[in-house]
């Protein structure tokens, strides 16, 4: 590549982080804040060591930013910047490469779709950059036989541990990197220092669980996998995710590379990247036989697997990648841009239209529930709901609750069995307190005036319309609390708090708040 070349791609390079940069500025500050957003931004009002669904880095990190503003733009801002900052992290990671080399891998990943558009501040945000931190450093303790870099590597694969335990997936891959390595290239020792290191951040969450009902647990390896079963349209998908996240130019170039064996052989570093991503990858294909696999799973992974891309295909094959993409990515955004410009009711026809009136005229829903402002316990029969309000409720100083201040004013809770996502409602929402007090419930679905009687003295139903979208108020008086203990809590308990036999437990929040006992059976 001349010299003329090199500095127009270095140009590029930079355009591009600056163009991606501005897009997703753009995007945070346009769209709402989703369910999932909502629910991670909950977190951050009630900080612990520990959460419900996931271990606590994301409730941290939004903890930090909500002391400076509650503000969409600011609080997704380690997404925005998430990409950019591997982007130029890329090319200081190959700086031992030519110059061409890393910036052509950084434009090609920093072009992928996700890149480009994913604004939404998740437990992936400090999980996809932990991880990325954590492979840099194994890979530079291998090239430079630095085992300081390997002690960072295990405390960044620990951070990432903290984020979502995808990162175990990263640890196995270093295991699998020690066991297929040559006798002489063995790195028993470094192995140990990262495990090491990595273990503190580890034994904090497993300290949280052992205090917290082992909630972790029981949502990551029992809860959720009702829907498990095998379905070819699972693998499928899988197939169509891989091409979305890595590009099919990648996969197609490590299909058709020449010696790409031979390179991994000798290769020690260069191995260790591939694996970091492939392994992951290959144990999420062998569970998209029975499990639908979501496209946030597979972010962490591809860095290393699109730096491992370039270190065997070459620069020109990912400037032909980069360049691809960023037109793929470009339509992708302009399909985004002109569905988000049409007026709100051109969705009215949507099954899920009232979840996006709940969304993006949240302001409005609450609005129509002015006149029962600081007078009734608000409540919603689903998470998502209740978080997405929460959050706008808790920016415009909505109150949810009489004679409350602080979080807890604005704080929608979930009425009801809910499911068994985000159940760290659970955990905030005492229901003891409520005995006596009314209640509203609001609801996207006409309710059965027999589902909620059991639990008041007097019970109405109000209908409410919000841009063509029906929504309604159980308004309820006078709670009873040990019917709800009986008839919803019970049920909970036995649905979502079972421990297997192998789980010791320090204390359960659950079973000490509601039924006298610290801990809940086994069984």
């Amino acid at each position: 590549m001349t010299l003329s070349s090199s500095l127009s791609l270095r140009r590029g390079f930079y355009v591009a982080v600056l163009a991606v940069l501005m897009i997703r500025v753009g995007l945070a500050a346009w769209v709402p804040i989703t369910g999932d957003e909502a629910y991670f931004i909950q977190w951050g009002r009630f900080p612990h060591y520990g959460f419900y669904d996931h271990p606590p880095m994301v409730g941290w990190w939004l903890w930090g930013i909500l002391q400076i503003s509650d503000h969409p733009l600011i609080l997704r801002a380690p997404q925005i910047l998430l990409s950019p900052i591997i982007a130029l992290l890329i090319p200081w990671l190959l700086r031992d490469r030519n110059d061409n080399l890393g910036y052509a891998v950084a434009l090609a990943w920093l072009l992928l779709p996700p890149q480009v558009l994913n604004i939404a501040i998740t437990t992936d945000t400090p999980l996809v950059l932990f991880s990325f931190l954590s492979v840099a450093c194994f890979y530079i303790g291998l090239r430079d036989d630095d085992r300081a870099a390997h002690a960072l590597s295990g405390i960044f694969l620990g951070l990432a541990l903290l984020s979502k335990y995808f990162a175990g997936l990263l640890g196995l891959a270093y295991l699998v990197f020690v066991l297929v390595s040559p006798r002489r290239e063995k790195r028993w020792l470094d192995l140990l220092i990262i495990l090491v290191c990595a273990l503190p951040f580890a034994a904090l969450n497993l300290w949280w669980n052992y205090e917290h009902c082992w909630a972790n647990v029981l949502f990551n390896l029992y809860n959720r996998h009702g829907d498990a079963g095998f379905a070819l349209t699972k693998p499928l998908l899988f197939v169509g995710l891989l091409i979305f996240v890595g590009g099919p130019f990648v996969w197609w170039g490590f299909a058709r590379a020449t010696g790409l064996r031979k390179i991994l052989c000798e290769a020690p570093h260069i191995r260790a990247l591939w694996l970091a991503g492939v392994v992951p990858l290959a144990v999420f294909a062998l569970l998209s036989l029975v499990k639908n696999i979501g496209l946030h799973w597979l972010f962490a992974f591809v860095p290393p697997l699109i730096i491992a891309a370039g270190l065997i295909l070459g620069a020109p094959a990912m400037i032909r990648t980069a360049k691809w993409m960023g037109v793929f990515s470009l339509v992708l955004l302009l399909g985004v841009v002109w569905i988000a410009a049409q007026p709100i009711e051109t969705w009215r026809h949507l099954e899920s239209y009232d979840g996006v009136i709940q969304t993006f005229r949240a302001d409005e829903v609450l609005s129509a529930l002015g006149e029962y402002e600081g007078k009734y316990f608000i409540a919603t029969d689903s998470y998502s709901s209740a978080v997405t309000l929460s959050y706008n409720a808790q920016r415009l100083g909505f109150l949810a609750a009489p004679d409350q201040a602080g979080p807890r004013a604005g704080y929608i809770f979930v009425f009801g069995n809910g499911s068994h996502h985000a159940r760290h409602d659970d955990i905030l929402t005492d229901f003891r307190g409520f005995n006596g007090k009314n209640i509203l419930v609001l609801t996207q679905r006409q309710p059965q005036p027999v589902a909620y009687r059991p639990y008041f003295s007097r019970l109405e139903v109000r209908k409410i319309e919000v841009r063509g979208a029906d929504f309604y108020a159980v308004l309820g008086d006078n709670f009873d609390f040990d019917a709800y203990r009986r008839r919803v809590l019970e049920p909970v308990r036995r649905a979502f708090y079972r421990f297997p036999p192998y789980l010791t437990q320090g204390r359960c929040y659950f079973c000490e708040r509601y039924f006298d006992r610290p801990l809940c059976p086994a069984g």
